[in-house]
């Protein structure tokens, strides 16, 4: 269960052992459902355990709070605020409600990068006089927005899947063979896909076309 490909943040260093340590100090009411959390999560965090995927959704919202923060408030206050009160969010009070809400991001399957950079979006462009806490990001109404948001933006921009593990799966090869169906011009995807490793030009000739897969080939070699 690698994680070269993310960014560095707190507890990326942890190993499976102290990963299960902390994940067992958590009421087991939110620890009930990650089983399957790893059927619909976005696929870069299908080889995480958990507990390291709590901490990175973390870091990805102290990113994403710190940005909005110098958007709506104060660029310089920005470089030093932070909302958490600990550098380790498993030693905050706000642990569980990040708990939760990054389970709600794994349930939409969208990326946490794009979570909390949009659901801090909503909250502020809403007239929110704060930027929301955690325990506020995940109500059924914030994940439908979410996600809507997260469905257009896979249409607009081709997602490319870091995690090289996830290549091949027949799950992976589907959801981009779906993409590449809500595409004008899939061919142009599909060589970029092929490039990357990610699809094969026969899984795209059997998903979409052989004239599809030909051309994409075409492209792939220029």
């Amino acid at each position: 269960m690698g994680t070269c490909w993310l960014d560095e943040f707190v507890g990326k260093e942890k190993d499976t052992a102290e990963c299960d340590g902390l994940m067992f100090t958590l009421p087991k009411e939110i620890r009930q459902d990650e089983i399957c959390l790893f059927k619909s999560k976005w696929f870069d965090y299908r080889g995480l355990h958990p507990v390291k995927a709590t901490y990175y959704f973390a870091h990805c919202f102290v990113v994403a709070y710190k940005r909005a923060y110098a958007t709506t408030r104060d660029l310089e206050a920005s470089k030093t605020i932070k909302p958490f009160r600990v550098d380790d969010v498993f030693n905050s009070s706000d642990i569980n409600a990040v708990w939760r809400a990054r389970q709600a991001c794994d349930s939409a399957g969208v990326s946490y990068e794009f979570y909390v950079k949009h659901a801090l979006e909503v909250c502020y462009k809403g007239g929110w006089r704060y930027l929301p806490r955690p325990n506020q990001i995940y109500s059924s109404a914030m994940i439908d927005e979410v996600t809507d948001a997260w469905e257009i933006y896979c249409k607009d921009i081709l997602q490319i899947v870091k995690d090289q593990s996830q290549y091949g799966t027949k799950e992976l090869s589907d959801w981009y063979i779906r993409q590449l169906k809500f595409r004008a011009s899939p061919a142009y995807s599909a060589s970029k896909l092929i490039k990357t490793g990610i699809l094969t030009a026969l899984e795209i000739a059997d998903g979409l076309s052989e004239a599809v897969a030909t051309k994409a080939v075409r492209l792939n070699c220029l």
